[in-house]
């Protein structure tokens, strides 16, 4: 419902974990605002399927990051003892 104060507010950008945003989802849905925001998440929502099963059509269209990963040579943890 805060979302909704700002009349103008579209974008909502979500950096959280599985459970919130299954939750934030939720809310829309049963709000009636399926197609209202446009979702902006992290790698916690884009890698997983989870946070979305059941509100497919509220997620819609959302644009998730998932940060690109690699290895550093020299940097193991036996190095941070």
């Amino acid at each position: 419902m805060r979302l909704l104060e700002t009349s103008n507010a579209r974008a909502v950008i979500m950096f959280a974990n599985e459970d919130d945003i299954r939750r934030i989802l939720n809310a829309a849905k049963h709000n009636n605002q399926t197609g209202h925001f446009l979702w902006v998440g992290s790698d916690s929502w884009g890698s997983k399927i989870s946070p979305v099963i059941g509100q497919e059509r509220v997620a819609e269209g959302a644009v998730t990051i998932l940060p690109k990963r690699a290895s550093v040579d020299g940097t193991d943890r036996s190095h941070f003892r």
